[in-house]
């Protein structure tokens, strides 16, 4: 078993935002839509003799009290403290980033050669009718050409602390 002082979280000022910047000539848009997919965080764990373990973490949009700008506001509830050199595009773009509901929520401890451990994981997940269908949310999904499609030149782009 880990040590709990081996865990990275959220009491060490761990903290993960991400988005897909996407538009005309680098301009964000507003999310991603459901009828292409979705960005989503997981947390994989796995110990031994048990199976790999993947929790979706809940997230929602980012607010601006999230970050701290430097601009004199309250920043006591800030996850974020950018450097001087990415505040400019992070002023521009921070709207359209996903923070977690519940920061207790990110938490990391071991590596990939590890027996416990426990990985942030960000993912882009490509709409699935069949999902859709199953969980009645009326969405229909663009055909896998369009979404391919609609996913050129695209990234995920993180913010971390």
């Amino acid at each position: 078993m880990y040590l709990d002082s081996a865990i990275f979280d959220y009491s060490d000022g761990f903290a993960v935002a991400a988005g897909i910047p996407y538009g005309e000539q680098g301009v964000w848009g507003e999310g991603v839509p459901a009828d292409i997919g979705a960005l989503k965080f997981y947390r994989k764990s796995w110990t031994p003799g048990s199976d790999t373990l993947f929790y979706e973490i809940p997230i929602r949009k980012c607010t601006r009290e999230d970050f701290n700008f430097g601009d004199g506001s309250d920043t006591s509830k800030a996850l974020f403290y950018p450097t001087e050199k990415s505040l400019a595009d992070l002023k521009n773009h921070w709207n359209n980033m996903l923070c977690p509901v519940d920061v207790k929520d990110f938490y990391g401890n071991g590596n990939f050669d590890s027996t416990v451990a426990s990985n942030l994981m960000v993912v882009f997940e490509t709409c699935d009718q069949a999902k859709e269908t199953a969980g009645k949310t009326g969405v229909r999904c663009k055909s896998e050409d369009l979404i391919v499609e609609w996913m050129k030149y695209k990234y995920i782009t993180t913010l971390t602390n």
